[in-house]
């Protein structure tokens, strides 16, 4: 297109020709011959055409009437890349949450939806998944639970009864080696690793061993008083086993080391004759009943030599002799006091 006089009219043809239409308030760089800049720099905004080595002007404009000038132009296929729309950029339509009005329609819909609210999951309404009777597969995270819920795993305050029906046990212990069972007539405490300790640590508390009679009676029956240091029994002390157990010892150098209410006590190397003279273990308060292991050895408990009190020296020489000794601390030291002793022969 032949370039025009700065007095013609830049019409409707002329507008056809542009090859580029260039608006800034700085000269273009990189334009070809033919292309059209609007400089912007001044208050009056001017037509250039680029001539292959410098910008020729075309008309003085001002903004509105370049305005006016495009919009016969505009439309569809222009070729006109505008930089704002309604004064937004193309980033504010790209995001669904600026929509205001109208819905989409629902072919516009993906078949698979994520993060979406949908009627159904799966052919099922909400109300499926929200009943716990239809899960299959998998286990409650202990975290999922309700704060008042009973957990395994940390410490919890019971404000209700824990019931474990008949014969099903209550299990402690890493290997399960504590358990308590009751079995609808009778109740068990099983201990498999170690001793096993029944503790009163109230200061000056005893513990008490109660138990209803065939009339409903409630009955304290056994007493452990740690201020007393004794244990009372309140009704006849059936020793049963104790004296029907064989817990035999043998002299070592003239001493037996007790540890039950009642002892057999052979001579040192199964001699004919044996000197006791010192008794080891006990506690304060201890009873202890002696007799000798066979009629063919005898033993003698040797008075005030050791640690015995007697009302003089006692030979066993017959199974069915016996003497009964009490421990008692006397300055400091235990030492066994005869009670009473029967003389069989």
């Amino acid at each position: 297109m032949a370039l025009f006089k700065l007095d013609q009219v830049f019409g409707y043809q002329d507008a056809n020709d542009i090859k580029k239409l260039w608006a800034s308030n700085t000269i273009p760089t990189g334009a070809e011959e033919g292309e059209i800049w609007l400089d912007t720099s001044a208050a009056t905004y001017k037509l250039k055409r680029y001539n292959g080595t410098g910008w020729d002007a075309l008309c003085d404009l001002t903004p509105t009437e370049v305005l006016t000038k495009i919009k016969t132009v505009d439309g569809a296929g222009s070729g006109l890349d505008a930089d704002l729309l309604d004064g937004q950029d193309s980033t504010f339509y790209r995001n669904a949450g600026n929509l205001n009005a109208g819905t989409i329609p629902l072919a516009q819909v993906p078949t698979v939806l994520t993060g979406k609210d949908a009627d159904k999951l799966d052919g099922q309404e909400g109300s499926y998944y929200q009943n716990a009777t239809y899960i299959n597969a998998g286990t409650l995270s202990k975290d999922r639970l309700p704060a008042e819920a009973l957990r395994t795993d940390v410490s919890k305050d019971v404000s209700a009864h824990v019931e474990w029906q008949d014969t099903y046990q209550a299990r402690f212990g890493n290997d399960a080696d504590l358990r308590l069972q009751h079995t609808g007539t009778t109740t068990y405490i099983d201990n498999y690793t170690g001793d096993m300790y029944i503790r009163q640590l109230s200061h000056g508390s005893n513990i008490i061993v109660q138990a209803e009679d065939t009339s409903g009676t409630l009955t304290t029956f056994l007493t452990v008083d740690p201020d007393a240091k004794c244990v009372r029994a309140d009704g006849f002390l059936n020793l049963g086993d104790c004296l029907t157990t064989e817990r035999s010892l043998v002299i070592s150098s003239g001493a037996i080391t007790v540890f039950s209410s009642y002892h057999k006590v052979d001579t040192e190397d199964s001699a004919a004759a044996d000197d006791l003279i010192t008794i080891n273990g006990g506690h304060t308060g201890d009873l202890l009943i002696l007799q000798p292991a066979t009629h063919q050895r005898q033993v003698t408990l040797v008075d005030s030599t050791g640690n015995l009190c007697l009302a003089g020296n006692f030979t066993l020489t017959d199974t069915r002799d016996k003497i009964v000794l009490i421990a008692l601390d006397v300055g400091g030291v235990l030492s066994w006091h005869e009670l009473s002793r029967s003389n069989n022969q």
